[in-house]
């Protein structure tokens, strides 16, 4: 036994007093080690509470992300209908954008690509693996056109009621084209 100065333990088998000095144990642990150490009741537990509480979340994540898939496409369906009235001022010359609903989908010969890769501005919104639906009307047409002065129009005449509806999922957004300015917004359809 090895004789220590140290403070005496509940656990009477680890120390005891001998002629005022204390004695340890060498064998034995500290009680604070044996605390330590995580049981497999604990774990289980523990991965159960983190199961449970990412099955509650998945449907509301799921949510979230078909709402932000339907914002985002319609946002970058008005950014991309201001670009092509950008165009058509820039260039002093009609721009038209045809689009296509079944593929979810828009193109313009008329125009420069953003990107600076292709001659011609093309693009699809299947980048959200087919969860973003589009449905294009102006005035019965699926093309509009702007003028030299970004008018909008529709080949025939000037544009009275022009839009674009994005569904994702039960998540509605809708692009409006201002007949007045030709310039597009794009704003959510509230629930009903």
């Amino acid at each position: 036994m090895r004789t220590s100065s140290c403070v005496l333990r509940d656990d009477a088998s680890a120390s005891s007093i001998r002629g005022g000095r204390v004695t340890t144990n060498p064998t034995s642990r500290p009680s604070t080690l044996r605390s330590a150490a995580f049981t497999l009741i604990d774990v289980v537990v523990a991965v159960l509470i983190v199961g449970i509480i990412a099955a509650v979340s998945a449907p509301r994540f799921s949510a979230a992300l078909n709402a932000r898939q339907a914002e985002a496409a319609a946002r970058l369906v008005a950014a991309d209908l201001n670009y092509l009235r950008r165009q058509a001022i820039a260039r002093g010359k009609t721009v038209v954008a045809t689009f296509n609903d079944g593929n979810a989908s828009y193109s313009s010969a008329d125009a420069a690509s953003a990107d600076r890769y292709q001659t011609t501005f093309a693009r699809s919104l299947t980048q959200w693996s087919g969860n973003v639906h589009m449905q294009s009307n102006f005035d019965g047409s699926s093309s509009i056109g702007f003028d030299l002065r970004g008018l909008p129009w529709t080949g025939t005449s000037r544009l009275v009621d022009g839009s674009v509806l994005i569904t994702s999922a039960g998540f509605q957004w809708r692009v409006d084209i201002n007949p007045t300015t030709g310039i597009a917004l794009a704003e959510i359809i509230p629930p009903q």
